[in-house]
């Protein structure tokens, strides 16, 4: 599928760029065996029952689970009507 193809719009309130969140911490994406460790670009909450548990990502769409960080924001997409 091509960019031409997507539409992409705001994720949901449980990504943030929020700088308080994501200074400092390292993407935890893990691939053959090992932690992506580059600096971290959004933060997904993974917490469950009111708590909060923020795992954060660097801005690799592949780690980001196909969104993308634009003008600060996690950018989520679907196919073009």
């Amino acid at each position: 599928m091509t960019e031409a193809e997507r539409e992409y719009y705001p994720a949901g309130a449980e990504w943030t760029t929020d700088s308080r969140i994501i200074d400092g911490k390292g993407c935890r994406y893990w691939v053959g065996g090992r932690g992506c460790g580059r600096p971290a670009a959004a933060a997904l909450n993974r917490g469950r029952r009111g708590r909060t548990l923020w795992w954060c990502y660097c801005d690799d769409p592949v780690h980001l689970f196909g969104r993308k960080v634009e003008n600060g924001v996690v950018m989520d997409w679907r196919v073009k009507r």
